[in-house]
């Protein structure tokens, strides 16, 4: 079947005036802890992507080594709010995003969940305590390429990348001050070992994952034949999460341990 047969079966046709009309919409919010007990992922996203446009989710999974554990699910629903400046989304159910607070204050609020709130380098939680990034990310171009996203915290030094086709952006944040990292780039991809580069700051970190490779739905109400054609469109549909012990070598000097996670949607 052509291409845009396929499209067709998916997507309602609608005047693209603004990016949230395309039909190839989406935006998510994201935030990561790595917190005691494994890796947390809270997960949202406003999409045009399916058999229904502007459908809106929410999940809040830990990721241990023995296996994850659903935290929160919300959704799928079109009772959906996204502010005006596109920094918060709420659902009947739950909420994510910028809490008023001040500039990298996030707030996570949910009917199973907890009040849960996130600075540019902590969570404030007892069952989220630890590190946290993050994410908003939104457009209608088609990836094409798998999204990889990797983050890494060690003592006093912080690094991420999130790249896909569309594009890609990387960051260091040392002792508190957020440094530059244009020319980021994964150099190797592969089990058991990942290394990402920052030349321009002589930064090597490498990851090993510690937990087994476990892709999940990135949507779970979503049908197994809506994902094959999605997926045959260019669009990842599975999301695998990991926990990883990371090594962070800066300047040339020996490598120190840090903790960090790995993330393919493809």
């Amino acid at each position: 079947m052509p291409r845009p047969a396929v499209l067709a079966l998916l997507l309602t046709l609608a005047c693209a005036r603004r990016p949230e009309d395309s039909l190839f919409y989406e935006e998510t919010w994201e935030a990561f802890v790595l917190a005691p007990t494994g890796v947390i992922d809270v997960a949202a996203r406003v999409s045009n992507r399916g058999l229904r446009r502007g459908l809106a989710s929410m999940h809040a999974r830990v990721t241990r080594p023995e296996g994850a554990m659903e935290l929160l699910s919300e959704g799928p629903t079109t009772t959906v709010h996204v502010a005006e400046d596109h920094e918060t989304l709420h659902l009947a159910g739950g909420s994510i995003g910028n809490d008023g607070m001040g500039a990298g204050s996030w707030r996570v609020m949910g009917s199973e969940l907890s009040v849960v709130s996130f600075g540019t380098t902590w969570a404030d939680n007892t069952l989220m305590s630890g590190t946290a990034v993050t994410v908003h990310r939104g457009g209608d171009a088609l990836p094409r390429t798998p999204r990889r996203f990797l983050w890494a915290q060690g003592v006093g030094l912080s690094i991420g990348y999130d790249g896909e086709g569309r594009g890609e952006a990387a960051w260091i944040v040392k002792d508190g001050a957020l440094v530059e990292a244009d020319d980021a780039a994964i150099t190797a991809w592969a089990d058991p070992e990942i290394v990402l580069e920052i030349p321009s700051q002589r930064i090597v970190a490498t990851f090993r994952p510690t937990s087994a490779s476990a892709p999940e739905p990135i949507d779970w109400n979503s049908l197994r034949a809506e994902r094959w054609l999605l997926s045959f469109a260019g669009i990842p549909t599975t999301r695998d999460l990991r926990a990883a012990d990371a090594m962070i070598s800066l300047d040339g000097a020996n490598a120190a341990p840090a903790r960090g996670l790995v993330l393919e949607e493809r």
